[in-house]
């Protein structure tokens, strides 16, 4: 019996010195590793390439347009300008009164016609391409006459425009005029002079004038021709 339990515990001190021999040599292994580890150098690790920061690329005004044109709080804002439309034009200048004709003088040369730049004002001759008030007049005949104004021509008869505003002046009472008829009457010498004017260059004669033809007065030059209705007498201007 005491044989048998001094060999268990041989085996038993044997087993005991086996696994403190394994532990031990465990030991050592890991330890030698872990000294082998703490001396090994690791190498450095190069530090990742880092690419430069792009430079600040300034503002500029194209980049803006949309805010420009369009405004959160307005939807109807549009950056295309809405111009108001153009005034219109002026209305026509009106047309003024045409001249008052009183007659004309067409005596184989350049006619006279007279006329009055409106009615009942003094008239006087005038021959075409002079001016009568605002009008130019052109041509002249027996019955029609021709003005021109503001680049316009305007045509019409001598009857149409003919000043009929001035009546004839009231017969004075019988008695006055035979007074006046028979009462004798002092004639007075007329001076040979030019009377109205008919034109720029043109005068009519006076009525009892005696003085010939040629006669020089006033710088106007007595001229008489010889028509199929009589004698024209006329003063024009001399030269």
């Amino acid at each position: 019996m005491k044989r048998r339990l001094l060999l268990l515990d041989i085996v038993l001190l044997w087993l005991v010195i086996l696994a403190g021999t394994t532990l031990r040599g465990r030991w050592l292994e890991a330890r030698e590793r872990e000294q082998r580890l703490l001396g090994e150098t690791v190498p450095a690790i190069p530090p990742p390439a880092i690419a430069p920061i792009p430079p600040v690329v300034p503002a500029k005004a194209m980049q803006y347009v949309e805010v420009a044109q369009k405004m959160l709080f307005s939807r109807d804002r549009s950056a295309t300008v809405i111009l108001d439309p153009p005034p219109p034009p002026p209305p026509p200048k009106p047309m003024p009164q045409l001249p008052s004709a009183r007659g004309v003088m067409a005596f184989g040369g350049t006619p006279i016609v007279m006329l009055s730049e409106k009615p009942g004002t003094p008239h006087r001759g005038y021959r075409p391409g002079e001016k009568v008030g605002e009008f130019r007049l052109l041509a002249v005949n027996n019955t029609h006459i021709l003005f021109e104004w503001e680049g316009l021509r305007v045509l019409r008869r001598l009857e149409d425009i003919s000043d009929k505003s001035t009546a004839p002046a009231e017969a004075a009472p019988a008695a006055a005029s035979a007074a006046a008829l028979a009462a004798p009457q002092v004639v007075s010498p007329v001076r040979a002079a030019p009377g109205i004017q008919l034109g720029a260059e043109t005068k009519a004669c006076v009525p009892g004038d005696n003085s010939p033809p040629g006669t020089v007065a006033d710088g106007y030059r007595k001229v008489v021709t010889q028509t199929p209705f009589g004698a024209s007498c006329r003063w024009e201007l001399s030269k």
